[in-house]
């Protein structure tokens, strides 16, 4: 269970610190509109990951956002500004550098997140989907519809499904495939059997050998089907690209801070604007900046990039495997099915009375 302790927004100009709540259900009032209790949920969940729901005169982009809460025992202050994140824990400061960096710590470090199938690939989901579905703000939106993302109805079911245990990710995107063409089979056989369908229908690649009509209506099934492999593909080089970028980005940082001499016999490194020996280090997209002048804090930092080095290879990976067996099946739709004589001569006889057909 996860426990709101406390909920702190401020962007260096004016502040606001929401510090009462209890261990029981807490009702946010006030006499008057538009004082900000709206906002006090939406940052909260914004904090935890969820898509911002802010009014659109709402400068949230400027803003720092922190939460404390209390998960089974554990203590955290969690800090977002825009898609960066800074969790503290016992002292130790982690640094995340996007909403999918926060959603991989959540689910490995305090609580499993559901997966779900979205589009033919595995996607993790954390509040973003559950807020997307339940949360109704005052500004002239309606329950009856779900709010702009990009999950639906359906992904929520899917949510649901892999909380209880029928996690999506028991599935690769082929072997979903498989099952559905599996199905697809299934549905032909029985209308045969049931209606007792022509020849045309069945799908044989020796009638494919015969039949305009047979092998126009197996092309248009191949095309879609490499259609669909491809798009799987190159989606996962995409994503395989994203991490490498990310990837390098940490590695850069990891050298620059690596080689840092903060002293130095010869003298002393020093801001040439104003003098001070304190230097920090900054997330990219971000308006917070850690003091990495003592090496406590920058052992902290060196740990936290480390970290989302390892992740991103353990991502890597992970994406590697799957664009292997996405393009060993893209592969495996060129290959010919070996089609006798034998299977040719059976199949004449049930042809020769559908040849007008193949003619109109």
């Amino acid at each position: 269970m996860v426990r709101i302790e406390a909920f702190y927004l401020g962007n260096g100009v004016e502040s606001f610190v929401e510090k009462d709540f209890h261990q029981r259900v807490n009702v946010i009032w006030s006499d008057d509109n538009n004082v900000g209790k709206t906002i006090v949920m939406q940052g909260i969940m914004y904090v935890l990951g969820s898509m911002p729901s802010f009014p659109k005169n709402f400068p949230h982009r400027t803003c720092i956002f922190v939460v404390d809460i209390d998960v089974g025992g554990r203590k955290l202050s969690i800090l977002r500004n825009k898609n960066t994140y800074a969790v503290l824990e016992d002292g130790e400061v982690l640094t995340l550098d996007s909403v999918e960096a926060f959603r991989e710590y959540w689910s490995s470090s305090i609580g499993h997140l559901p997966s779900i199938v979205k589009n033919g690939m595995n996607k993790r989901v954390g509040l973003e989907l559950y807020s997307q579905m339940y949360f109704v703000s005052q500004d002239a939106r309606s329950s009856s519809r779900v709010h702009a993302g990009q999950f639906n109805k359906d992904d929520f079911i899917e949510m649901v499904y892999a909380i209880k245990g029928l996690d999506a990710r028991e599935l690769t995107p082929q072997e979903e495939a498989e099952l559905k063409r599996r199905a697809e089979d299934l549905k032909q056989q029985r209308k045969s059997l049931e209606r007792q369908a022509k020849v045309l229908r069945d799908k044989d690649p020796a009638l494919v050998l015969i039949s305009p009509t047979a092998d126009r209506a197996e092309m248009d099934d191949l095309v879609g089907e490499l259609a669909k492999a491809k798009e799987v593909v190159a989606d996962l080089r995409k994503q395989r690209n994203r991490l490498l970028r990310r990837l390098t980005k940490n590695e850069i940082v990891q050298k620059e801070l690596n080689s840092l001499r903060i002293d130095i016999k010869a003298g002393q490194i020093v801001c040439l604007d104003c003098g001070s020996s304190h230097i920090g280090y900054r997330m990219a997209d971000s308006g917070y900046t850690f003091d990495i002048t003592t090496p406590q804090m920058r052992d902290q930092i060196l740990a936290s990039v480390q970290k989302r080095i390892d992740a991103c290879n353990a991502e890597l990976a992970q994406v590697n495997d799957d664009l292997r067996d996405a393009q060993r099946h893209l592969e495996s739709l060129f290959e010919d099915k070996p089609v006798t004589l034998a299977d040719v001569v059976a199949r004449q006889e049930d042809y020769d009375s559908e040849r007008d057909l193949d003619d109109q």
